[in-house]
């Protein structure tokens, strides 16, 4: 690789990097940068883990990424058991964050598709921890209040044995 990007950069006094990865890392939030060296990355596999000889081109462009969740560094501790708690359908038996793509027909796109899928569960995991934290006991709002009185009310009902499509709320 060819240093005269890094240079030019340099010279021309454009910043590359906008964020400090490390300063985010000491804070405890997700920084969004995956290492490379923590992931088992499986390319040209089928569903069962065999190589797709039988297709057309000869090879398939899927993609999977895995992980140990609980060894994962770029992951916040305190988020791994909402991560573990909103996506159990991910994780293997193994303690294993599976994620798999094929999105697209190259591999360079579906793994890059996979990293981005990582990202947005440990996002959605970050918000969904921050959520209770924000929310008062007394600050719902009289929708989701009357949602709840409904909820208790439907749970109070004594169940019959046999429904009706009139008693099915859809």
């Amino acid at each position: 690789m060819s240093r005269l990007p890094m240079l030019l950069a340099s010279a021309c006094g454009v910043q590359l990097f906008k964020r400090s990865f490390a300063a985010a890392a000491a804070s405890g939030s997700f920084t969004g940068r995956i290492p490379i060296k923590e992931l088992h990355i499986r390319e040209g596999c089928s569903v069962n883990g065999r190589p797709l000889s039988d297709s057309p081109s000869g090879s398939t462009a899927r993609v999977e990424i895995r992980f140990n969740l609980a060894q994962a560094s770029f992951i916040p501790q305190r988020l791994k058991p909402r991560l573990v708690q909103l996506y159990s359908d991910r994780i293997s038996r193994d303690g294993q964050f599976v994620v798999a793509s094929d999105r697209t027909r190259k591999r360079l796109l579906n793994r890059a598709d996979c990293m981005e899928t990582i990202r947005e569960c440990v996002r959605q995991a970050e918000a969904a921890a921050a959520e209770p934290a924000t929310a008062q006991a007394g600050d719902e709002s009289p929708v989701c209040q009357l949602a709840h009185m409904d909820s208790q009310a439907a749970l109070a009902r004594p169940f019959s044995g046999n429904l009706s499509f009139s008693q099915l709320r859809l």
